[in-house]
């Protein structure tokens, strides 16, 4: 559906607005309509933080920078190659957002528990033991937050970047500026998570970043 309204967009350059329209229909949108900063005859520049759904189940969250008739170029904070091409037609639905503002009051929703792999668990990692929650929320936009009681001033993390790959996740813990401050970190930092879920009640991984790298073990509790 999103390939054949996108394909239609690039044929018809007589009226952006409505091209756009049926484009933005055959997905979910969040926040405003997108706003091409430019558009030529075989590619549009978007820019805009989006999520995006492929046929296999896999997801990707990052800046949408181009889209044509074949491909949507993505840049992502998660990955050591932040900037990615994927075919069109491999892609279900693509879910942008205004800015990263709208895609963080998405994000922290109260949460829906509508996933066999959302929940709570209790986590350790690196020698810290605290909970992670995750979830989905009513736009079926993984999310989630972790918890250390005892580490900084044991105050609630919202995660970045959460990505549930059939039975793999991956998300960004990071501060920086004055909410480092709230969260009683000494430092900017940003450590990436991967893990594997070994069934649905445990995830095992490890994870990397500012100052830190090691081991982390999560099982659900509820």
């Amino acid at each position: 559906m999103i390939l054949h309204h996108l394909k239609s967009f690039f044929q018809d350059k007589k009226n952006i607005m409505i091209s756009t329209s049926m484009a933005l229909a055959s997905s979910i949108i969040t926040g405003a309509s997108v706003h091409f900063l430019e558009k030529n005859q075989n590619s549009c520049e978007v820019n805009k933080p989006a999520f995006v759904f492929f046929k296999n189940s896999d997801l990707k969250q990052g800046i949408l920078l181009k889209i044509n008739q074949e491909e949507i170029q993505i840049q992502q904070e998660s990955e050591d190659n932040p900037f990615q091409s994927f075919p069109l037609n491999e892609i279900q639905k693509i879910i942008f957002f205004s800015d990263s503002t709208a895609m963080e009051e998405e994000l922290y929703q109260k949460p829906q528990l509508n996933s066999s792999f959302a929940g709570k668990y209790s986590i350790i990692a690196g020698g810290h033991k605290g909970f992670l929650v995750i979830y989905l929320t009513t736009s079926g936009l993984p999310a989630g937050y972790i918890h250390f009681p005892h580490w900084g001033k044991g105050k609630i993390e919202y995660l970045s970047y959460v990505e549930l790959n059939q039975n793999t996740i991956k998300f960004i813990r990071h501060c920086w500026g004055e909410h480092c401050k709230e969260i009683g970190a000494g430092y900017s930092f940003k450590q990436t998570y991967t893990g594997n879920f070994i069934d649905k009640n445990t995830i095992e991984g490890k994870y990397s970043g500012t100052h830190s790298s090691g081991m982390w073990k999560a099982i659900r509790i509820e």
